[in-house]
């Protein structure tokens, strides 16, 4: 679609093209490498009682995720334009679906998430103080305070430049990365004797019914793999921040695909490990899989896997108040949000207001955690706009087959296909599912986004003199 001509670039604005292929690969890494894999393991583990029905779960669950980056992966190189799925959207399915998608996401999805991250850092630095200086129990006041300063502190440290934030997560994840590679050698190289080697089923499913795949019912299958989809989800951040990613034509897909790929490698891998080691029944029966399979190994697993964890929870912090407030500052340039957050700082070249309102939102899940409680809602919302995005990447298969693709989805349209149904199975799971309270919280988030998006779109409309808002370059 040609751009408007009294409309510039991002980069004539200050958004300026620093991050290369392997900014890209990590960032993007670092979206989805949180918490959660440290913990997933024994999530899986009480439900599926089989090391093979285990591992195979998690490979269809990286099977799901590579198609979604597929997707994802060519829509980037067709829009490389700040805002990512929010461009996606509105180029589907017009500004008010991608308004609602980024309105959700601020309100809800991200900032709920970056709270309960950051929370999760702040629970294994108390650990580690333990574990070295003793002390008493950290009060919860001071966690929320202390969660309150981390995101304070990576909200300052984005606004300070891309590259700085980029070189913060290179890093970072080289760290994580040499920190998961190190579990698994522990168990190629000093697993202990009893690890399991073999598939055999281990319990009965523990959600009862006939079992279906390897011991577990057709519920516990499906309530595992929505956890693995959880664990492997992020790779879809990455394309916020396009217009500041050096030709990102080839290096957003790239960067996608590649980073998906290792991330879920490393998954399979760290899976392996926990289970060698422990077997299903102690990986069932602990919250800390990876922590116990460390200890049982060497002496200072436990506090390895304590600061590999608080490694994994501040860097995703970083990356997603790196990634995300792109989106918003698209919505801005678009005119359906606050005017302010469309500004990029004159020095550092970042869109520091919308970092920061990103920041606000963050800290207010942290002070008010339990008022907040988004996650059903969050679940159903957040699968929903990824059927958004497939739908616009078929509907401009077919209707727009004359736009410029850089890369061309492998496996068209089989690949794609799987992931579209994944989706659409998801969202049909998590709406059967939800309790009433997260159905109104939801009717009520929307319902402010359309007072706001309203509010915003007529000014929007008066500023450009009736025209239906500009677009984002």
């Amino acid at each position: 679609m040609a751009e408007p001509r009294d409309q510039p670039r991002d980069s004539e604005r200050g958004l300026v093209p620093t991050l290369g292929l392997l900014d890209v690969t990590l960032i993007g890494m670092g979206t989805i490498i949180g918490a959660g894999i440290f913990r997933a393991p024994s999530e899986i583990a009480q439900r599926i009682p089989s090391v093979d029905g285990i591992l195979l779960l998690w490979a269809l669950g990286g099977v799901i995720a590579v198609c979604g980056a597929l997707v994802f992966a060519e829509l980037g190189g067709m829009f490389p334009r700040t805002g990512g799925q929010y461009v996606f959207i509105r180029e589907g399915f017009g500004r008010f679906a991608a308004f609602a998608f980024g309105w959700i996401l601020l309100a809800a999805i991200v900032s709920g998430a970056t709270a309960w991250v950051a929370g999760v850092f702040v629970g294994h630095a108390e650990k580690l103080q333990h574990l070295y200086a003793g002390g008493e129990p950290w009060s919860d006041a001071t966690k929320r305070f202390a969660a309150v300063g981390v995101i304070g502190a990576m909200t300052l440290l984005n606004i300070r430049g891309v590259k700085l934030g980029a070189i913060v997560q290179d890093l970072s994840m080289a760290a994580k990365i040499g920190g998961i590679l190190l579990i698994v050698a522990l168990a190629v190289f000093a697993a202990p004797d009893g690890a399991v080697a073999s598939g055999a089923v281990a319990t009965p499913s523990a959600d009862g019914g006939d079992a279906v795949f390897f011991g577990a019912s057709l519920a516990a299958t499906g309530a595992a793999l929505l956890q693995i989809l959880f664990s492997v989800g992020g790779w879809q951040n990455i394309a916020a921040v396009a217009s500041e990613i050096k030709e990102p034509q080839k290096n957003l897909p790239r960067g996608t695909l590649i980073g998906t790929f290792v991330v879920i490698a490393l998954y399979m891998a760290v899976n392996w490990a926990v289970l060698s080691i422990l077997g299903v029944e102690a990986t069932a029966s602990t919250a800390t899989p990876a922590a116990d399979a460390a200890g049982r190994v060497v002496s200072w697993g436990e506090p390895l896997i304590a600061g590999l964890v608080a490694l994994s929870t501040l860097a995703f912090v970083q990356a997603i108040l790196l990634v995300t407030p792109r989106i918003f500052y698209a919505m801005a340039r678009d005119g359906v949000f606050f005017r302010s957050a469309g500004k990029v700082h004159a020095r550092y070249g970042t869109p520091w207001v919308a970092i920061l309102v990103q920041g606000l939102f963050s800290c207010a899940h942290v002070a008010f955690g339990k008022q907040l409680d988004l996650l059903e809602m969050v679940t159903v919302c957040d699968y929903l706009f990824f059927i958004l995005c497939a739908l616009t990447f078929f509907k401009l298969r077919i209707t727009r087959p004359d736009l410029e693709r850089p890369y061309r989805a492998f496996g068209y349209p089989v690949l794609p296909a799987i992931f579209l149904v994944a989706t659409v199975a998801v969202l049909v799971w998590g709406v059967t599912s939800a309790q009433g309270a997260a159905v109104l919280r939801a009717a009520i988030l929307l319902g402010v986004g359309v007072v706001l998006y309203a509010f915003w779109s007529r000014g929007a409309s008066r500023a450009s003199g009736g025209s239906p808002g500009r677009r984002v370059a």
